[in-house]
């Protein structure tokens, strides 16, 4: 989830300068006190499920987030909040059997978790037996538990040789990771529903790339306007583009090499794009107007256009970052959708910077959002308009979830968005799974341990478990819906 944005006012002067005006940006509301929230059921074989990624809940070493528990910012501040550590998270591999019993007793039909890439090639060309024995124990026992396993292949964190070679800045590195796909899929195929080769790539080089507060941490200030923010330097762009092509380019090959492997095209292949709608506080302001479109052109357009066309232009009018590859729109066979809210972006009348803002009737969670379900359907309509329809390829909701460590805002959450969820469903858009995220509380990368995702509380000292409960509407709408089978 992309949060603490701030932008100048010189910048979406230069962007009026250079013709560009945004339109309509869609945000929608609905009056939810004439909403039947509490009666929600979805046909028997949707698949209703929840997720986590390894690193999160399992910690590691020798990838590129090891170095994170001992970096410092410019300022000599810890990166992580309160410089709290990763460290074994919550001890998943030794909690298997019992968390495997908590989806059980959920009655969930599928788990989406990450293979960690570090885990399995800690050292450049040396699998690690040990690691690989350990996900096959996890995929074995899922499936002896009827539930189905959903995974991606890189989710923000990846080996620290790979990081020290530049990572996803330089293409000759690309093969390195579409060996690591193919070889993962050649290893555990027949066991996984489905595949996704990248989660969020838009936010893994907004936070890298562009803002610098996670790993390689690369920002460059602008030299000449010491006014320019991060998020709209045009360096720092110019460079996140590259990345993101880079990226992009690494899920089209991946994809073909898995396709290339014997019995390669029953394995479902696809990639998890995060959607945050960038929406003007004030509707008919034309600079909030303005930065909106373009910062949801970088983070959200530029990704689904490119898998909608084959073409690729990131940035803003002045560095634009183009690309073309026609491929890219026979790379997919499911799209992925992580959703959480929008960013209501707030021009100050004082300073003329921007900051994320909220609806006087909109409630906060514990991150930089809020509880705003109808961007789900939003969202939704969205890709089926520019992608999934047109290429005939279902939906899948891979992460939805609030912190929230009063446990007061979940159950409404629950309720709204997967309201929200079936009336797109109900209005023939073809999303056939949705995954809470996350099982747990874990590891929140910079923001550390503070914030609270899990249907289960997870008390890091002792790594005791306990369902929450604001997690009761979830289980309500998997109870029913799974009663009709």
């Amino acid at each position: 989830m992309i949060k603490n944005i701030k932008h100048n006012a010189l910048i979406a002067l230069l962007f009026c300068v250079n013709g560009a005006f945004a339109v309509d940006l869609g945000e929608i509301h609905w009056d939810w006190s004439k909403i039947d929230t509490d009666s929600t059921t979805f046909d028997k074989d949707f698949i209703l499920g929840t997720a986590v990624s390894l690193y999160q809940v399992a910690g590691g070493d020798c990838s590129n987030w090891t170095a994170c528990n001992f970096a410092k910012d410019e300022n000599g501040n810890p990166r992580i909040a309160h410089g709290e550590m990763t460290g074994k998270a919550c001890d998943f591999w030794n909690h298997l059997d019992d968390d495997i019993q908590r989806l059980v007793d959920m009655k969930v039909k599928a788990f989406r978790f990450s293979i960690e890439w570090a885990d399995i090639e800690p050292i450049k060309g040396q699998y690690d037996a040990q690691a690989l024995a350990r996900y096959h124990d996890l995929f074995n026992r899922l499936e002896k538990a009827g539930i189905k396993s959903v995974v991606t292949l890189h989710h923000f964190v990846h080996p620290w040789w790979f990081e020290d070679m530049g990572a996803f800045e330089k293409a000759e590195n690309i093969k390195y990771f579409v060996e690591y796909a193919q070889n993962m899929v050649a290893e555990f195929g027949d066991k996984a529903m489905m595949w996704a080769t990248f989660n969020e790539p838009g936010v893994y080089i907004f936070q890298g790339y562009v803002r610098g507060v996670w790993p390689p941490y690369k920002y460059t200030p602008m030299p000449v306007l010491p006014w320019a923010v991060p998020s709209l330097n045009f360096i720092a762009v110019h460079r996140a583009g590259r990345v993101l092509k880079n990226m992009l380019l690494a899920h089209i090959k991946a994809y073909q090499a898995i396709k290339a492997l014997p019995k390669g095209n029953k394995h479902q292949v696809g990639l998890v794009h995060s959607v945050t709608h960038f929406d003007p506080f004030h509707p008919g302001n034309a600079l909030e107007e303005t930065v909106c479109h373009y910062t949801t052109n970088m983070f959200h357009d530029a990704i689904t256009e490119f898998f909608a066309s084959g073409s690729f232009k990131f940035g803003i009018p002045v560095g634009l970052y183009s690309y073309e590859n026609k491929e890219a729109t026979k790379s997919l066979d499911f799209w992925g959708i992580n959703y959480y809210s929008h960013a209501l972006l707030n021009m100050s009348l004082t300073d003329g910077k921007f900051d994320q803002d909220y609806r006087p009737e909109e409630i906060k969670t514990d991150m930089r959002y809020s509880i705003y379900a109808e961007g789900l359907y939003r969202s939704i309509k969205d890709a089926s308009d520019r992608i999934t329809a047109p290429q005939n390829i279902p939906i899948y909701i891979t992460e939805n979830g609030l912190a929230d460590a009063k446990d007061d805002r979940r159950a409404i959450f629950i309720k709204q968005y997967l309201y929200s969820l079936k009336k797109a469903v109900d209005d023939g858009y073809d999303v056939r799974g949705y995954f809470f995220w996350s099982l747990l509380d874990n590891f929140e990368w910079t923001e550390g341990y503070d914030m609270k995702f899990g249907l289960y509380e997870v008390d890091f000292k002792t790594q005791e478990r306990k369902l929450r409960k604001g997690a009761q509407p979830y289980l309500d709408i998997i109870a029913r819906t799974y009663a009709q089978a």
